[in-house]
């Protein structure tokens, strides 16, 4: 996995800020035949009469060990396999992305925009989809002026961004501190 620290960094780096969340990440990635036996059940779907019926697990689960590496390795293959065509947009996803989540920034709108839709392009050639795209510029779908957020006319907008609160309308990070008791 890559550095949180380094990442949140580069996230906060330029001006216009970015996060995609990829959906359904673990079952995005087919398991091979010889995965699939090793992950066999059996179910009567309680009829104790009835011979069970066996059922073998198509995609990668998300209980098992290895898991959290076999996506990331699958999204990095997918990064790397773009990497001539679209080398900033691929060095973004290998360098940036920490499991489902991908976070950057742009020194300009359109630079982001053209980042997000190469992102987006790349990981769905190899079967991931980002489920939204949340900026802190106004020509995001969701986002709003600052402006209009700092006269306090719209609710605070909280996301999370690696553990970190990221108010987005605002455009700043927050993070819970818990002292310890004085016992």
């Amino acid at each position: 996995l890559n550095s949180l620290l380094g990442i949140l960094l580069r996230f906060r780096l330029n001006l216009y800020a970015y996060m995609g969340d990829l959906s359904k990440i673990y079952h995005s990635i087919d398991m091979p035949l010889e995965g699939q036996m090793m992950h066999l059940f059996v179910r009567r779907f309680c009829n104790l009469t009835k011979r069970p019926d066996y059922f073998a697990m198509t995609v990668l689960n998300m209980g098992d060990m290895p898991s959290s590496a076999i996506a990331q390795i699958c999204v990095k293959i997918a990064a790397e396999e773009a990497s001539d065509e679209y080398p900033k947009s691929s060095a973004i996803i290998t360098d940036n992305s920490y499991m489902d989540d991908v976070l950057d920034s742009a020194q300009t709108s359109a630079e982001r925009e053209m980042r997000t839709n190469e992102i987006s392009m790349i990981l769905q050639k190899k079967g991931f989809h980002i489920k939204e795209w949340i900026c802190n510029d106004d020509t995001c779908e969701d986002s709003l002026s600052v402006e209009i957020c700092q006269q306090n006319e719209l609710p605070i907008r909280m996301e999370n961004a690696l553990g970190m609160r990221w108010d987005v309308r605002r455009d700043y990070l927050k993070f819970k501190v818990t002292s310890p008791d004085n016992d």
